[in-house]
């Protein structure tokens, strides 16, 4: 048995992944549908401001829709109760009418905010929860950690890539057909993407497998282990926050704006090669001691990011920032999968998706606030302390998250 179990360890290969049964048609249409959301915000702003003329209202457009997302793990409650199909179809087909309704108001050049900001809403309310529904069937698929550990790596990159390129193609399109038009490609992406993945026999395998009778009204916060994941990455989100904000004002600041596209574009970079790298490594150490040694470096790196002065100094940090932020993800889904029931797997990686989120939101508010009154060094020293505080809390209840666990082979 041990030598069988080395056996799947070793072939535990990115390409053998994708080679498991089901795996690589549930990944592609994953893929396809959440490229709509790596496109949707920027063809919002654009398509909102042209019919209205109005930033603000564009913006809140945005904000409404934002929002709205954060009903993810209702979303996700239901697939982990009622199966992929009978949630993400219904879902998906209720976002491709809405967003077509918005398409058909900026065609139309209505000027009524309220309008935008209420369709955006509703496209938030109705987007199908496909990160966290993908990242389940990966964890029915994969028969070792190992295998798991490269699968994870594989989505956190992939969806790395779909928003590093996904406002690149939604320019493209706004520029050739204009932004009416881009909105009804990305319901069409997200219908095309949501039915392929909950159609798939791998998903199908999925619903068969679930075991309701687990669930409870509670969801995955009946395990102590559970909460302390939610609020590490709540404060990994709170403590990289600030990063954007900082980037666009030293750019600004020293004359070259464009120059932020390129060292955020660095960042990803980074976080997408160090998703790849830890993928590929065979982790032998637990993943609360994986975790912490992951927010000491990503709390390094961020001080120092804020004490260097110059662009291209700038620039080496975020890749260095980059690194890291991926494995922390990849580690917080593995620790997931190791402390909730099957019952409850989607839901729980929604709500370390909306954690990090909401972490981002109002650590990126509050270094704008910095940045006006210090500088943006500060907002990043800032963030730092809060990562480094952040380890301390996971170093003093590790014990909570290890005695949770339960081994996967």
């Amino acid at each position: 048995m041990e030598d069988e179990a080395e056996r799947q360890r070793a072939e535990a290969t990115y390409g053998s992944v994708l080679r498991l049964p089901g795996a690589l048609r549930a990944f592609t249409a994953a893929v396809v549908g959440r490229l709509s959301y790596a496109m949707i915000p920027l063809a919002l702003l654009f398509g909102v401001e042209e019919a209205t003329d109005s930033f603000a209202a564009a913006g809140t457009t945005l904000g409404a829709f934002s929002i709205a997302s954060l009903t993810a793990p209702v979303k996700s409650r239901f697939v982990d109760r009622y199966g992929q199909r009978k949630v993400l179809i219904p879902l998906a087909c209720a976002y491709g009418v809405v967003v077509c309704l918005l398409a058909l108001a900026v065609s139309q050049k209505t000027v009524s905010a309220v309008v935008y900001v209420v369709l955006g809403a509703l496209v938030g309310i109705c987007a199908p929860p496909l990160g966290p529904a993908t990242r389940a069937v990966w964890a029915a698929l994969t028969p070792t950690l190992d295998a798991r550990q490269r699968a994870y790596s594989l989505d956190t990159v992939a969806e790395e890539v779909l928003f590093a390129i996904g406002p690149v193609v939604t320019g493209a399109l706004i520029a050739s057909v204009g932004a009416a038009v881009s909105m009804v490609v990305t319901g069409v992406l997200l219908l095309v993407g949501t039915v392929g993945l909950a159609t798939s026999p791998a998903a199908q395998a999925l619903g068969a497998e679930r075991d309701v009778r687990r669930a409870t009204w509670l969801g995955p916060f009946t395990s102590g282990g559970f909460v302390l994941v939610v609020v590490i990455v709540l404060g990994l989100g709170a403590g990289l926050g600030p990063i954007e904000v900082v980037v666009v004002a030293r750019a600004d600041a020293a004359g070259n704006p464009a120059a932020a596209g390129v060292l955020l574009a660095v960042l990803a970079v980074g976080s997408g090669l160090g998703g790849l790298l830890w993928g590929h490594i065979r982790h032998t150490r637990r993943l609360s001691t994986q975790l912490a040694g992951l927010l000491a470096v990503v709390a390094g790196a961020t001080a120092v990011t804020g004490l260097v002065s110059g662009l291209i100094p700038l620039g080496v940090c975020l890749a260095l920032t980059g690194v890291t932020i991926a494995p922390a993800l990849i580690v917080t889904y593995l620790a997931v999968d190791t402390i909730v029931s099957d019952a409850n797997r989607t839901e729980a990686t929604t709500w370390v998706n909306t954690a990090n989120n909401v972490g981002v939101a109002i650590s990126a508010a509050a270094a704008g606030v910095i940045v006006e009154v210090a500088s943006p060094g500060w907002a990043l020293l800032a963030g730092a302390a809060l990562l480094a505080a952040l380890l301390i809390v996971l170093l003093g209840f590790r014990r909570v998250l290890d005695s949770e666990a339960v081994a996967v082979d």
